[in-house]
């Protein structure tokens, strides 16, 4: 190592350390906080007196309230099947929900979703979605998916900051004794095992989508257990395999394997058959973007929805445009309601009120790197609070040797009960952020002071629903499932885990329905 190297790591570290943020900042570093819709949505949760009338009404087939991704699948299977009239609805007024977007003069880079792991052929509305896409561009001899290669994560994939230098890979194998090295393996070698596995009823243990698995008792039982018992019960005591459970947990749910079912922590390994992944520079962005291209005329209209109601002959959606500020219904034949069940309950009537829902807040940074960017793709730090940063221009083929980049930071916020870190995260200043973000980092990048110009930070305050025990198998999670009257649900939170494949279901599944429902009206 370089003597200035060597003396710039030893003062980083002791920075970081001390809760410093910087020995020698550059002054010139900017940036903003986003996601502040909150301070417009939580009028639904905290409202005094009645919503104003609808001044205007209009009429429509199929109104969809929330345009995330399951929305936008919804969307387009419904504009596919010749619904002409959609009118799609979103609190912050553009598609994407957890899986939007953002760029400047050097990339495009995401704000949530960044990656869809290769999809075997038994998730066929992943496939048929990516076949139209362009994603999947033919079938080899055995008739099995050919993906762009454009699209597939460049090498090197992964790895791990740890004991002070990078090891390839996301195992901490680094420095790991016999025993540890050991005990990884077997962990690795009994996931495996259960990938092929099958429950009495004949189905998968742990399937995508999550309906699809097995019902098999013996194995739902797990989801009564934390992750974090069940490793104790099986046995597994290296502090290395319980961080690289916990940190996997993290990264799909937002909370560690004591907060978590052991049935979700096994589905987290268990249910691909594949560790490759396609990857944009903006992350899931890009999805957003060619689905949105394929429904043309169906904008996203930025409106807060505040009531919806089953009438005699439809659904009465009432909401304020949020560019106006007036106030305006709209009557459809049916509706699906895309957005997460927390608020689902608060403004449809008669919906039962679900208690038992819990969601994870998240923080995503993206860092503007005024520098060759580094070599992996996703970039993990050893015992960090945060998940570490993904590469926006790992992917970017018209740039072979950029000279600047972005990186996008995550973290779960699990180290306090989800609304304290919701409130601790509305409390934070943009100094603030930019202290914790940097300080993390700077372990491995003592010079990050010098790199960064810019650093925004996105707010998720209700990031994604947390598969606590007991969720997955139970009651309320069953209950999501049904329609109420014409109107439909379509999200991940009804899965109990929110990745874009259950996302994909969910959205199809919901036309599939809404259709249905608008054949027997017809036809009726």
């Amino acid at each position: 190592m370089q003597r200035r190297r060597f003396i710039k790591g030893v003062a980083g570290a002791a920075c970081a350390a001390s809760g410093v943020t910087s020995c020698n900042r550059a002054a010139s570093m900017t940036g903003s906080i986003l996601g502040q819709a909150h301070q417009i949505g939580h009028q639904i949760r905290d409202r005094k007196s009645a919503w104003p009338a609808g001044l205007q009404r209009e009429r429509t087939e199929v109104v969809i309230a929330g345009a995330g991704m399951s929305g936008l699948i919804a969307a387009l299977r419904l504009h596919q099947a010749g619904i002409q009239k959609i009118t799609l609805l979103d609190l912050e007024g553009y598609a994407g929900g957890h899986s939007s977007s953002g760029k400047n003069a050097v990339s495009p880079y995401p704000w949530g979703a960044h990656y869809v792991p290769l999809p075997g052929d038994d998730l066929v509305e992943v496939i048929r979605l990516f076949e139209e896409l362009g994603i999947i561009t033919g079938r080899d001899a055995a008739s099995r998916p050919i993906f762009d290669d454009r699209y597939l994560c460049n090498d090197p994939g992964e790895r791990l900051y740890i004991q002070g230098v990078w090891q390839e890979g996301l195992a901490p194998t680094l420095g790991a004794d016999k025993k540890e090295l050991d005990e990884l393996h077997a962990f690795a070698e009994r996931m495996h095992d259960l990938k092929g596995r099958r429950g009495n009823d004949g189905r998968r243990l742990f399937s995508i989508p999550v309906d699809e698995s097995s019902t098999d008792q013996e194995w739902c039982e797990l989801d009564h257990l934390s992750m974090h018992e069940w490793m104790i019960k099986e046995g597994y005591q290296s502090p290395r395999l319980h961080w690289l459970v916990d940190y996997s947990c993290r990264d799909d749910y937002g909370a560690g394997s004591r907060e978590v079912s052991a049935w979700a922590g096994l589905h987290y390994f268990a249910s691909r058959d594949n560790e490759e992944v396609l990857t944009w520079p903006e992350g899931n962005g890009w999805l957003v973007k060619q689905i949105l291209k394929k429904m043309p005329g169906i904008t996203v209209r930025h409106a807060l929805v505040h009531g919806m109601s089953n009438t005699g002959s439809g659904v009465e959606v009432s909401s304020i445009d949020l560019a106006s500020g007036e106030p305006f219904s709209l009557h459809a034949k049916a509706t699906i309601c895309a957005m997460p069940r927390f608020v689902a309950q608060r403004l449809i009537q008669g919906l039962p009120l679900l208690t038992g829902l819990q969601y994870s807040p998240w923080v995503v940074a993206n860092l503007t790197w005024n520098a060759p960017p580094p070599a992996a793709w996703d970039n993990v730090l050893y015992n960090h609070r945060s998940l570490g940063y993904v590469v926006a221009t790992h992917q970017a083929l018209n740039q072979p040797f950029p000279k600047q980049s972005v990186l996008t930071w995550y973290q779960p916020r699990d180290h306090l009960a989800p609304a304290l870190a919701r409130q601790e995260m509305l409390d934070y200043t943009w100094e603030k952020w930019r202290d914790e973000i940097l300080n993390d980092m700077r372990p491995a990048h003592p010079d990050i002071d010098e790199l960064v110009t810019q650093l925004d930070v996105m707010l998720w305050g209700h990031g994604m629903i947390r598969p606590v025990p007991g969720f997955i198998t139970g009651k309320e999670r069953a209950s999501m499932q049904h329609p109420h009257g014409k109107i439909v649900f379509a999200h991940t939170d009804m899965s109990g885990i929110s990745i874009f494949e259950e996302a994909c279901a969910r959205g199809s599944s919901a036309a599939s329905t809404i259709l249905s429902l608008l054949h027997h009206s017809q036809s009726g």
